[in-house]
């Protein structure tokens, strides 16, 4: 919920939670998806390639079923982004299986088409790109099917008028990477300057919603997740990352992750700095 509703702060306290506690393969797929769709909205070429390696470890002890069925669509797009279209297709096959009984347009089928479509596009694979374009269309997220439409129009080198409103409508939805990716490859289909211009524009908009490489997008106390705020109150205290750790079933290791986060977002540049500016925002 956190990653679709654009609380990038609070997805990657999730990760940051659960990537060491000792859980279940499917769990671990979870955690592993969703790092790798942060990592893939941030787009860090790097933190792209290590997520994804752990991901694929992961992806080939868990068949896809409707309950990892987001985990294993954001690895397909990564995959896409990575330019692994062997991969990627694999496993967008194995979604659609996994979805081949559930109504078209239904949510778990719409996950599989928006995933197929978008991988397409990436991939410059048109057939693949209308598959799942198509299959899209029939959504009950009326966004998803105007998406549908748009897609298959940008497959075949077309130049849609109306994708920047499906963009943002998409950006409304949640759906921030997805809308920037329609944006930014309808751009690459203009020939002039005056079809280029407006989707240039929502796509360099909407790709500043997406969290920052290395940061997020708000800087200071406010951006603080609730696990952070939780853990920066326990150091301005006077705690150790091991007794924090401790209170909150939790690895010191982790800790000295989540304190990392925390001065990234305040800003500063050393430990004496951080404590002084959460002395002054944190409430009393």
């Amino acid at each position: 919920m956190a990653l679709r509703q654009g609380r990038w702060a609070d997805a990657t306290s999730v990760v940051d939670d659960l990537q060491e506690r000792p859980l279940p393969v499917r769990e671990r797929l979870l955690v592993a998806g969703l790092d790798a769709a942060l990592v893939h909205r941030r787009g860090d070429q790097a933190a792209m390639e290590r997520s994804l390696e752990s991901a694929l470890q992961l992806v080939r002890r868990h068949p896809v079923d409707l309950t990892s069925l987001m985990a294993h669509a954001e690895v397909a797009l990564l995959c896409a982004r990575l330019g692994m279209p062997r991969r990627a297709r694999s496993l967008l096959g194995q979604l659609a299986g996994a979805t081949a009984t559930v109504r078209p347009g239904q949510p778990f089928h719409s996950v599989v088409a928006a995933g197929t479509a978008l991988a397409g596009l990436l991939l410059e694979d048109a057939e693949l790109a209308c598959d799942g374009a198509a299959a899209l269309r029939p959504s009950v997220v009326p966004a998803l099917a105007a998406a549908g439409t748009v897609i298959e129009d940008i497959a075949r080198g077309q130049v849609p008028g109306d994708a920047p409103e499906v963009a943002w409508s998409l950006v409304e939805t949640g759906l921030v990477l997805e809308a920037a990716i329609v944006a930014g490859q309808a751009a690459l289909n203009a020939t002039t300057g005056e079809q280029a211009a407006p989707l240039l524009k929502a796509a360099r908009e909407i790709r500043a919603r997406l969290p920052r490489r290395g940061a997020d997008e708000a800087v200071g106390v406010g951006a603080l997740s609730e696990r952070e705020r939780e853990i920066a109150a326990l150091v301005v205290d006077g705690h150790t990352y091991k007794d924090i750790g401790a209170t909150l079933f939790i690895s010191a290791k982790t800790v000295e992750h989540h304190v990392a986060h925390i001065r990234t977002k305040l800003g500063v540049a050393t430990r004496a700095e951080m404590l002084s500016t959460l002395r002054a925002g944190l409430p009393a």
